[in-house]
């Protein structure tokens, strides 16, 4: 492979990712499609996931986190593993997700005994927009500035979360 091609596959690997912040996505159309890595904080409860916009200017529409195991990696499974509260509660999370937007072309949104309910994204199809999240790049509890994951053997109360 001759440098030229070389230099070109890495042009398009590198474009192929643009970084953003949630508060961009007010127009989430624009990022469908393409893959993206968004920088914020992510709510989990045992329902899923939502990507938290609540800092922005600008209203953004709730953005349901789609967790599909085919399209992750091991390790982002792994890394976001402390966050996924199956048996109720609520955690936030800190940091950069990277995976696709995809938007709900006809979506419906009706109000039911229970709440919202849709043929979108989300817990009960509630969302017009969702992120399908295929690697992690970093993930920390939001009111602390480290790293997921701690120290291996670490005993620190914050590490076990």
């Amino acid at each position: 492979m001759g440098f030229l091609t070389l230099l070109f596959y890495l042009c398009v690997v590198c474009a192929a990712t643009a970084d953003t912040t949630v508060c961009n996505l007010v127009r989430p159309q624009e990022y469908e499609g393409r893959r993206i890595s968004i920088r914020g904080a992510f709510g989990f409860t045992r329902h899923g996931g939502i990507i938290i916009s609540a800092s922005c200017p600008q209203r953004v529409d709730p953005i349901a986190l789609l967790i599909l195991s085919n399209s992750m990696d091991s390790k982002a499974i792994e890394s976001l593993g402390g966050y996924f509260r199956v048996n109720g509660g609520v955690a936030t999370a800190c940091g950069v997700l990277s995976g696709q937007v995809v938007v709900k072309k006809h979506f419906r949104l009706r109000h039911s005994g229970g709440g919202p309910q849709g043929n979108g994204y989300g817990s009960r199809g509630a969302f017009r927009t969702g992120f399908v999240i295929q690697s992690v790049i970093e993930i920390h509890d939001c009111q602390q500035k480290e790293r997921f994951p701690p120290e291996p053997g670490s005993t620190r109360m914050a590490d076990r979360r």
